[in-house]
């Protein structure tokens, strides 16, 4: 199927043919522990909430909306909506923001900030 031809009121069929889940960002919680060739992770929302994260894992996560600031061994950054963030170890999150952070434990990833991301691409 050629999804760029696929009409609005099917993405929701086709997502979750993907397996894809979309979740409201009310609360801070942990949404779902899912494994991809036998390694964990963990898919946790926040919500205007701190958020601590535990050691020997790398966290992948993003704002949606509001602020935050990511404490981890890199340091202190504030983020704003649409910016990403990887870091490894203990991740503190604080802020008046909403996003999600997916964890792997015991994965040893590389610290990595961006973002804003664009609404639209370049190509």
């Amino acid at each position: 199927m050629d999804v760029t031809q696929t009409p609005t009121a099917d993405w929701d069929r086709l997502a979750a043919d993907a397996g894809f889940r979309c979740w409201p960002i009310d609360e801070s919680e942990l949404l779902m522990r899912p494994q991809h060739n036998g390694q964990p992770f963990r898919v946790r929302s926040w919500c205007q909430s701190p958020l601590e994260l535990e050691g020997k894992s790398t966290h992948f996560g993003y704002v949606h909306s509001g602020t935050a600031t990511l404490r981890c061994s890199s340091g202190r950054f504030d983020l704003k909506p649409g910016m990403y963030f990887s870091a490894a170890g203990s991740v503190h999150l604080r802020g008046t923001g909403t996003g999600q952070v997916i964890s792997q434990p015991d994965y040893q990833g590389i610290f990595q900030l961006g973002g804003p991301a664009e609404s639209s691409g370049r190509l």
